[in-house]
């Protein structure tokens, strides 16, 4: 989970306001399917949003049932509690995928 970023110009699209939707994948996958298991290949890759799929916030809750409810901590995996890859692996994994942005 990325909670704090570094400091880059970002650009205005990737933090997009629309009526679709924006999913969650996890910081490990191939970000081609959304958490909820849609084909999200083609999207592009929005790191801000206040319009989540419902389907992936579902997904988030059914994987912490899985795990008793255990929230994971701060830089944990919401999947399986192992560690999440650094910040600077997710920003690198957004900046190597121009085509998304």
């Amino acid at each position: 989970m990325v909670t704090e970023a570094p400091t880059v110009e970002l650009d205005p699209k990737l933090d997009q306001a629309d009526d679709d939707p924006d999913h969650l994948v996890c910081c490990r996958d191939d970000w081609l399917t959304a958490l909820c298991g849609a084909d999200i290949s083609t999207a592009p890759i929005v790191l801000f949003t206040d319009n989540v799929c419902e389907p992936c916030l579902y997904e988030v809750a059914a994987l912490l049932r899985q795990r008793g409810n255990i929230e994971p901590a701060d830089g944990e995996c919401v999947r399986d509690g192992s560690k999440c890859p650094d910040e600077d692996h997710v920003w690198m994994a957004v900046l190597n995928r121009p085509e998304r942005l």
